[in-house]
């Protein structure tokens, strides 16, 4: 997957003017979220609900030096693995050891030097960010060879069963027990193809094979199109599909992960309702991003699931109101599409009653 999420750099140091060059700094070269602190305590306060991707800590401050605040920060805060740069004006080989030993990844010195301080800065940045995209693909693949393993060994295994019934007793089989078994077979058949479906659009989206390249969209012609290419689901449940979109609003988007995006929203808002009822898309413009909802009358979902469905461990099969199966991994996916989009995605639903479900683009004027 791409790294496009701006990261998020905590900056320590009791003289606000080398806060303020660090920054100036930061701002100009790298997509960043600065948090400035100009004590211990202060630090301690900002991290404790903030992760961040570095951490630039001055040595020598009043009350709490670098060295108690980076202890402090590394077991009282969700910022463990995080590197820390040592900011330092002079310091003897035991103090350099001192730092070294006590958390810190690198030193930069005052007065600062520009090119030299950024460098350091994008090398442990980058790193860090390199080592967390590791975890975390690591942590997909497991679960990737958990779902093969698992979910796609029980439609094998009916699909191998039923065919070898059919294959060894067919003449002995009457005209209706025949038909049963075509329709199992059938049924099994469609659970694997959809899983298998699923699993290559997540590996594809893993692998970044689609490039991100946001340009202005025009985004009631894309929920169309999503429609058009839905239709024979819809009409399937005869469910009524409304927008509420302004035909002139333009976001900036990646269009085939738009499509995406709305594809999987849309299709399981269709597998989630049942026969009759209406899906509803609507965009509302909010300062300089569009909220979109995509909304439904469907089964909805308790509390306990609408915390978990955009997380990687609840990648689990759900059956729809015909029997369609879904696995999880489009939310997955469109999760990742709306972040790299510095987009926001969320949900509101209530069992027997339906899902709303929310996310943000940019929006272009």
């Amino acid at each position: 997957m791409m790294e496009s999420s701006v990261r998020n750099v905590l900056i320590v140091d009791d003289i606000i003017d080398n806060v303020k060059i660090i920054e100036n700094l930061l701002l100009k070269n790298e997509r960043v979220n600065t948090y400035i602190a100009t004590s211990g305590e202060q630090a301690l306060g900002i991290s404790r609900n903030i992760c961040f991707d570095l951490m630039l800590i001055d040595v020598r401050m009043p009350d709490m030096d670098g060295i108690e605040t980076v202890r402090k920060l590394k077991s009282q805060t969700p910022n463990k693995d995080v590197p820390v740069l040592f900011l330092v004006a002079k310091m003897d080989k035991d103090g350099i050891s001192r730092v070294f030993e006590n958390g810190g990844a690198d030193i930069i010195y005052k007065p600062f030097h520009y090119e030299s301080s950024l460098a350091r800065i994008k090398v442990h940045l980058d790193a860090f960010c390199q080592k967390i995209q590791l975890k975390k693909m690591l942590k997909v693949r497991d679960r990737f060879f958990t779902v093969l393993a698992h979910d796609l060994r029980a439609p094998f295994t009916s699909i191998l069963g039923l065919s070898e019934i059919l294959h060894h007793r067919f003449d002995q089989l009457d005209h209706e027990d025949r038909k049963t078994q075509l329709k199992v077979l059938y049924e099994s058949s469609n659970k694997a193809f959809e899983l298998l479906s699923e699993l290559l659009e997540w590996g594809a989206n893993l692998k970044s094979v689609m490039t991100f390249n946001p340009e202005r969209q025009n985004l009631l012609a894309i929920v169309e199109e999503c429609q058009t290419i839905l239709k024979y689901l819809l009409n399937e449940k005869n469910i009524s599909f409304e927008t509420s979109v302004d035909k002139a609003c333009v976001v900036m988007a990646d269009q085939n992960m738009l499509k995406t995006i709305l594809r999987n929203f849309i299709s399981n808002a269709i597998k989630f309702s049942p026969q009759g009822s209406t899906i509803r898309v609507e965009a509302t413009e909010k300062n300089n991003e569009v909220e979109i909802l995509i909304s439904d009358k469907g089964i909805g979902m308790d509390e306990e699931t609408m915390a978990t469905i955009f997380k990687m461990d609840n990648v689990v099969s759900n059956e729809g109101t015909n029997g369609e199966i879904g696995y999880g991994f489009g939310l997955l996916i469109c999760k990742d599409y709306i972040e790299q989009h510095q987009g926001r995605v969320w949900c509101d639903s209530t069992i027997n009653q339906g899902s709303d479900f929310y996310f943000t683009l940019p929006l272009k004027k």
